[in-house]
């Protein structure tokens, strides 16, 4: 009974796709080493594909004992690239096309290489047939306004065309079959001949120009090579560029003239191409980046500037490049030497293509201007508040003094008409009321008259080290009057060897106002605790405690705010304008601390604040 085939697999398909392929195929390893050849190699060489396996390549292929020179495999284990290439194999006669592929272990790394090679003699035949033919070279000649000389390797003149020979005023029979050096001047052979002999020398494109009776000619020496790589014959275009050469020659006195306008202009005037790099730079310019022109030609803005004001630049940049359009920005930057502010025009230079080249600018620094306008701003800011305070001042004054003067003018006018009448315990509760009207108004007079002195900035402040215990006993002492009146305990806890660093007239007066409202919003029978602590950075902090009425947050959130006083009256109706604490905080910021208020409606209040040690108060 038959056998069934075997299924194809993978590998067996792979295999025979190998073996059959018309391709010259073979497997190397890292060290040339043949590992692997199909059948159509082995019958190309005419080799035995066991004696081919663990030669190397090159003596199978090239017939060499070493790699030749530029040797396409070593490039690939070199850059790890897939190679591809055309060679004359001369044992073989003929043209291959070569595609090397680098093959990798599992880590990655280059094993060795698959050569695919195919055979492209025909091509190269036709494409020589057509490169060689004399019906493209006509019409080349015909096409073009250049004078074209087709030399052959000995230099001898195959061809040349009419516009060569108008140039030259001769016929084609005085020129063809003659070598260049036995119809050109000494002159010019003297100049031309090192060029020519560098063409058919090295193989490769040489242009470059001379000058003859007042002209001027650019030539391009192209070599031609035969099917072995030899150079057999040179052709030669030559273009007069007097034309281009005059108008370059003026464009640069232009230039030149342009340039001196720049250089001597005070705006700073750049050109930055696509990549950013500098091109060209004026001395304004150049004196803004510290530097001398020559240093700042050719650098990339990114070692320029620093990396922010860098990516300002460049995102600039790119939008002329993006839109095509004028743009005008201002640009911040930020110096060693501080903060600059640039006003800069970009204009796009636009080649025949429309492509934008470059980025031409100019700028100029407007920092003073900046300065100038910031500094008038805040003038005006300061004036606009100064002007609102003195409304809130004038304010402060009409609706506070207003009260105790009208009881003060009250009482008199009742003493005027009722004094002869008035008993003896009338009179006392008269004369109470208005030593306490006079002591309120002598009072809101020296808040009123040291905010003011704040306001205005001349108040001193010379703070030193003292004591804080005395300091707190002798507050307390001018507040205990008032307390006794209303019951009130104020009791302390005041290290006595704690030291602190302050304007001692500013502490007073802000222990004073602190013990005065602590009193004035604490019922009868209630208490006053005033504490001060030693913290770990060596300030001091203090704090005043009241089992008073408290306040709610919004009262809490306006008490240092001119236009949040609310005038709130005492227990006992004890007249309060607000303005002791404003001075209170003033006082403590100009000590370098802030307030601290803890308070609820009710449950008394809490004022902290911290006295920073001496070397951190300016």
């Amino acid at each position: 009974m038959d056998q069934p085939d075997k299924p194809c697999t993978p590998d067996t398909t792979l295999e025979y796709i190998f073996n059959c392929s018309p391709d010259l195929i073979f497997v190397t390893d890292a060290e040339h080493t043949i590992i692997r050849v199909n059948q159509t190699l082995a019958d190309r060489l005419g080799i035995p594909e066991s004696e081919i396996t663990g030669r190397k390549c090159f003596t199978c292929i090239h017939h060499t004992c070493e790699p030749p020179v530029g040797c396409p495999h070593a490039q690939m284990m070199l850059t790890g690239l897939t190679i591809t290439t055309e060679e004359y194999l001369e044992h073989l006669k003929g043209w291959f096309s070569v595609v090397m592929v680098p093959s990798r272990d599992e880590e990655g790394k280059i094993t060795g290489a698959i050569h695919l090679v195919r055979e492209i003699s025909d091509r190269k035949i036709a494409e020589e047939k057509l490169y060689e033919s004399e019906e493209n070279l006509r019409t080349l000649f015909n096409l073009t306004e250049e004078s074209i000389f087709l030399l052959a390797a000995d230099e001898t003149v195959l061809a040349l065309n009419d516009i060569a020979l108008q140039r030259m005023e001769v016929t084609r029979e005085q020129i063809i079959g003659k070598k260049v050096g036995e119809f050109l001047p000494p002159e010019v052979i003297t100049r031309r001949q090192p060029f020519i002999t560098q063409a058919l020398t090295t193989g490769r494109h040489t242009v470059f120009e001379d000058e003859r009776a007042g002209r001027f000619i650019v030539n391009h020496l192209y070599p031609i090579h035969n099917q072995e790589g030899k150079v057999v014959r040179l052709a030669i275009y030559s273009r007069d560029i007097t034309h281009r050469k005059e108008a370059e020659l003026a464009l640069r006195e232009s230039e030149e003239k342009y340039r001196l306008l720049a250089d001597l202009s005070p705006e700073m005037i750049f050109l930055v191409d696509k990549p950013g790099t500098v091109i060209y730079v004026n001395a304004a310019a150049a004196k803004a980046f510290h530097a001398d022109v020559s240093v700042v030609t050719g650098k990339n803005l990114k070692d320029i500037f620093p990396q922010d004001p860098t990516e300002q630049h460049l995102a600039v940049i790119q939008k002329v490049l993006e839109t095509k359009q004028n743009i005008h920005a201002e640009i911040e930057e930020d110096f060693t030497t501080g903060k600059t502010w640039i006003d800069v025009y970009l204009s796009p230079l636009i080649n025949e293509k429309g492509e934008v080249i470059a980025v031409l600018g100019i700028a100029n620094n407007i920092t003073e201007l900046k300065r100038s306008v910031e500094e008038i701003r805040n003038k005006n800011q300061e004036l606009q508040f100064l002007n609102t305070e003195k409304d809130k001042f004038f304010s402060i004054i009409a609706h506070d003094l207003r009260s105790p003067f009208n009881v003060l003018l009250g009482l008199i006018r009742i003493m005027e008409k009722k004094l002869p009448t008035l008993c003896q315990e009338e009179l006392q509760t008269m004369t109470t009321t208005l030593g306490k009207c006079a002591n309120n108004l002598y009072q809101l007079l020296e808040n009123l008259l040291e905010w003011s002195l704040l306001q205005r900035g001349i108040t001193s402040f010379n703070p030193s080290s003292f004591s804080l215990l005395p300091k707190v006993c002798a507050c307390i002492d001018v507040a205990m009057e008032s307390a006794k009146n209303k019951e009130i305990r104020i009791s302390h806890d005041i290290p006595a060897d704690l030291m602190v660093f302050a304007d001692e007239y500013m502490l007073n007066g802000i222990l004073r106002n602190l013990l005065s409202n602590a009193v004035k919003f604490t019922a009868r029978n209630g208490s006053i605790e005033l504490t001060a602590i030693s913290l770990a950075d060596d300030s001091v902090q203090l704090s005043i405690k009241d089992s008073g009425i408290g306040m709610t947050k919004k009262m809490v959130d306006s008490l240092f705010d001119l236009e949040g006083k609310t005038n709130r009256k005492g227990t006992e109706g004890e007249p309060s304008t607000g303005l002791g604490l404003i001075i209170c905080n003033e006082f403590i910021e100009k000590h370098g601390g802030k307030f601290e208020v803890e308070s609820a409606e009710g449950q008394g209040t809490t004022f902290r604040f911290a006295l920073p040690p001496g070397d951190l108060i300016k």
